[in-house]
């Protein structure tokens, strides 16, 4: 049976293993609260009100242990976000950093993917969602701001090319400028495109196998899905026999 790890780091590093056999996915639980680093007290059980591990946000702070309990709760789904949406394409993972900002009565008011080199929309949208919707607690002092990193691990490495050869086969693409020109079209009004960064996934004779995004702000889905299904039809230049990560800058 084949393992993999998917874990998310807050002050420490949790972890989920799936098996892969051919019965499905079989989450085991979360492994223990590990041990603190000599630098962090992470708490052991539920803090008192002015207790506990505190992480500094733009005007107030957010209790992080709360935080690492509400992402434990929804451990199992996160995992199924990666399973369920690769079909075949093992070499699929990476790492999603995710920005929160934390509303004074607890709401989510925004969380942005700021990082990812993960190449999946559906996976990255999949978590979006997800975390988007839990109860992290209200913060103190103010509205707040943490980042969340999670990682999927892929079962097959890739090769990689810089910006610089992707930027040049991209420009290659017969379809390329009038493809972004007409998903931009797709942008629902009023609304504005992020600054964000795009990772696609090219497989041997340069087809684009995923893609997916990373920014300043969550990217229109309209957008998002047309790009996407574009990407999919792109004749790259030819990996030489492997499969590669190759990220890019979409809108600066």
């Amino acid at each position: 049976m084949n393992i993999r790890r998917m874990s998310w780091l807050l002050g420490g590093t949790y972890a989920v293993l799936l098996g892969c056999g051919g019965g499905g996915a079989a989450v085991k639980k979360p492994a223990p609260t590990p041990t603190p680093t000599p630098t962090e007290d992470l708490p052991t059980r539920d803090p008192e009100p002015d207790d506990g591990l505190q992480v500094e946000g733009l005007l107030g702070s957010i209790d992080m242990y709360q935080v690492n309990r509400a992402i434990e709760r929804v451990g199992t789904q996160i995992t199924d976000c990666q399973s369920k949406n690769i079909g075949k394409l093992w070499y699929i993972g990476g790492t999603l950093t995710m920005k929160f900002r934390i509303a004074r009565d607890g709401v989510v008011k925004s969380v942005a993917p700021v990082e990812s080199d993960v190449g999946s929309y559906a996976i990255e949208k999949c978590v979006l969602d997800l975390v988007s919707a839990l109860d992290y607690g209200k913060p103190r002092g103010g509205e707040a701001e943490f980042s969340l990193p999670i990682q999927f691990e892929a079962r097959t490495s890739t090769g990689s090319w810089d910006e610089g050869r992707v930027t040049t086969a991209l420009r290659a693409v017969k379809t390329f400028a009038a493809d972004m020109a007409e998903c931009r079209k797709a942008t629902p009004p009023g609304v504005k495109l992020p600054a964000h960064s795009m990772t696609l996934y090219v497989a041997p004779g340069g087809k684009v196998t995923s893609a997916g995004f990373s920014g300043d702000g969550i990217v229109p889905e309209p957008y998002a899905l047309c790009v996407v299904e574009k990407a999919k039809l792109w004749k790259l230049s030819d990996t030489g026999g492997e499969i590669v990560k190759a990220a890019w800058v979409v809108n600066k």
